[in-house]
């Protein structure tokens, strides 16, 4: 077999130095491009075009590296040595998929993996994250910031351990992060006593799912600004709600017969056939009568996003809330007259801003969305 291999491996060599230039795939289509060659191998196992296919991407990718690193080892980069262990991680991934195929190892039976080598420079990569993360904090901007938490990471990802490591994430992590407070929504009224406790409850938990803690936006409600103690947060954001209105009811009215005709199997004549059952029968009489009230329910929000710093308003908009909701519905016929329960004002409250709560999350979004 190894003969076999090193003969077809010599005469792929001699075929292409006779056979038009193929196009190189793209550093990131190196993976896609040799699974490809595998599954096109395992299908016609030792067959010399798929075996010729998968030999040739795989060079073209050894080839790519292996000059990639040599560029950079002659180099001056500040993050040579992180860079070439990139490349090194990568080239052994590309490895991983050949060792994982018995077919593709016939091929190539030694891909190359870069194991001694990482372990020697994978300490100065280290070094050198930390080194960029540290004079990007001293740059004292926010994307130098944004910059240094990056880098920090990644030297959490190599050396978990390295040196006051979570105290300069936390500290870039800290600088780098747009606070903004969402504070309590207020509701003014001499005549409804409503609270938006639900509906403000639910922005928060959408708000900070939609911009995570890792992220460099982060919201929060007033009980965390407290217990966190958030000093001075870089933007509020102020809720207020106006013209709550419940009504017009609209009414609907729907007459049906509420037992359909059926019927049941019985003996008759020694076979068995299927007769009208007579119980089940309904006339004229029998005419029930649904009534369906259904009410409009409708509210402004008044939304001030806030830069503290300045004590200047940015941004104001009126958002416009409206839905439907069943007041209550009555039923009346051969079951008896039945009615249910016209729901709290409270209810509506919550319902209105709940089903609503999209169109403040994305006016939140479409203004932060520039500092994440």
């Amino acid at each position: 077999m190894a003969k076999h291999l090193l003969l077809m491996i010599c005469v792929f060599s001699v075929f292409s130095s006779f056979s038009p230039a193929l196009k190189q795939p793209e550093k990131n289509e190196f993976g896609a491009a040799i699974k490809q060659a595998i599954l096109k191998l395992e299908s016609k196992p030792g067959a010399f075009r798929p075996s010729q296919s998968l030999f040739k991407v795989y060079s073209q990718a050894d080839g790519y590296y292996q000059n990639k690193i040599k560029r950079l080892q002659s180099g001056d980069d500040s993050l040579k040595w992180a860079k070439i262990l990139d490349l090194m991680l990568e080239m052994n991934g590309l490895s991983k998929i050949i060792k994982n195929s018995t077919d593709a190892i016939q091929v190539i039976p030694e891909p190359r993996m870069y194991q001694s080598e990482i372990s020697e420079i994978k300490p100065k990569a280290v070094d050198e994250w930390y080194i960029s993360g540290t004079n990007s904090l001293k740059m004292n901007t926010v994307e130098g910031n944004k910059q240094a938490f990056l880098c920090f990471k990644k030297v959490a990802e190599l050396s978990p351990g390295y040196k006051e490591l979570n105290k300069k994430i936390a500290q870039a992590k800290d600088l780098s992060t747009t606070k903004v407070v969402v504070e309590d929504i207020r509701f003014y009224s001499n005549t409804l006593s409503l609270v938006p406790d639900k509906f403000y409850k639910e922005l928060i938990f959408r708000l900070q799912y939609a911009f995570p803690y890792e992220g460099f936006v982060n919201f929060y409600s007033t009980d965390e600004e407290n217990k966190l103690a958030i000093n001075m947060p870089e933007f509020s954001v102020q809720l207020e709600i106006e013209n709550f209105k419940v009504g017009p009811v609209y009414t609907t009215t729907k007459n049906f017969q509420p037992i359909a005709p059926s019927k049941k199997l019985e003996l008759v004549n020694g076979k068995y056939v299927w007769i009208q059952d007579a119980s089940t029968v309904t006339t004229s009489a029998d005419q029930s009568t649904i009534t369906v009230h259904q009410v409009n329910v409708s509210g402004t929000i008044l939304m001030k996003i806030i830069s503290v710093g300045q004590n200047k308003v940015l941004y104001t908009d009126h958002v416009s809330c409206q839905c439907m909701k069943e007041k209550s519905s009555t039923y009346n016929g051969s079951f008896g007259y039945q009615e249910t329960r016209s729901p709290e004002t409270q209810e509506y409250f919550d319902l209105l801003f709940i089903s609503n709560i999209d169109q403040v999350l994305n006016r939140l979004s479409d203004f932060f969305d520039k500092y994440k």
